[in-house]
Order: structure tokens, then sequence, then C-alpha cells
């Protein structure tokens, strides 16, 4: 008899679970295909430079498959990083570099300095936005090569990646 009232109860059990089961129509939450950081300083001139291909970065992508996120240095004021958002139009999410905790988890140097990670979080790619700037002072007036984008569009296409590392030219993280 115990038996039978262990599989009469085990048998309850999973026809209540299954006729209380919720069905699978609640949305999923979608995983960026690519995340992307971008090192910045305010007061770095090469950084300044770079909003205008950063803002064309983000118009590009939807920010659920590339989610773009900044970083400021610690030096910087939350109102100077809100003056400067808004004076370059960067409608994007920031986070600040306290006490260089993430540039040194993630081993960035320079600012700007791009890193992308896959779905995985995996990195991908580290180092500069495009090749605007030949050295510290020596500019193109146009960039010829946009390594981050070349590489976030490799990366949504599953495509081997053009670009492993560019040297990032610009300020010191320090």
């Amino acid at each position: 008899m115990p038996y039978r009232s262990i599989f009469v109860w085990i048998t309850c059990w999973l026809l209540v679970g299954l006729a209380c089961q919720v069905p699978n129509s609640l949305p999923k939450v979608q995983t960026p295909q690519a995340q992307v950081f971008i090192f910045l300083d305010t007061g770095c001139p090469i950084s300044r430079q770079m909003c205008l291909y950063i803002r064309q970065l983000a118009a590009r992508y939807d920010a659920h498959i590339v989610a773009i996120q900044l970083v400021f240095q610690h030096r910087a004021s939350r109102a100077q990083i809100r003056d400067f958002l808004s004076t370059f139009d960067l409608p994007l999410p920031y986070t600040v570099n306290s006490h260089y905790a993430l540039s040194r988890q993630m081993g960035a140097s320079i600012t700007p300095e791009a890193l992308l990670y896959d779905a995985q979080q995996i990195l991908r790619y580290r180092g500069a936005i495009n090749d605007l700037y030949i050295e510290i002072g020596v500019k193109r007036p146009e960039p010829s090569y946009f390594f981050l984008q070349a590489n976030i569009d490799s990366l949504l296409l599953d495509k081997a990646l053009p670009y492993k590392a560019q040297k990032a030219i610009g300020c010191l993280i320090e």
C-alpha cells in the first residue's frame, strides 16, 4: 500500500505541475552579440576627435545586438562627463574607471581605446577605433580604416575578424 500512495502522490504532483506551468510566451532577454567598451578621457583631444565616429557606431548598430559602453577616467566629475556627452551628442551608457579598476582588469592603457567582446565575453579586439591618427599630433583628413566597425561587422556575420589589435593613439590612462 505505501508504494501505491507514493505512486499516486508522484502522479498527482506531476499532473499539478504540468497544469500549473507558465507558458513559454514570456519575452526572452536578448544577450548582445557583441559588447564594446570605449575608454575615454574628457580632457584628451583625441578622445574628443573620436566622438563623431563613436556616435556613428552607435547609430549603426541596434543596442540590443551591439552594446556600447563608454568608460571615463575617474578624475572627471559627473558634471564634466554629462557635459562631454551632451557636447558630443553621445547618448550612450557610461561608467567611471574608479581607481583604474576597469582599465587594469581589461588591459586598457590609452584613451581612446576600444575593446570588443563577443557574446561569450571573449575579448576579440583591443585597440584604435580607426586610423585617423598616425601618431600624437599627426592626423589624416579622414580615416582610411575603421578597425572597430570592420571587426563588429565580421563578428556579427560570424566571419574571421580582419584586425586582432591595432595600436591605440591618444592619452595615457594615468
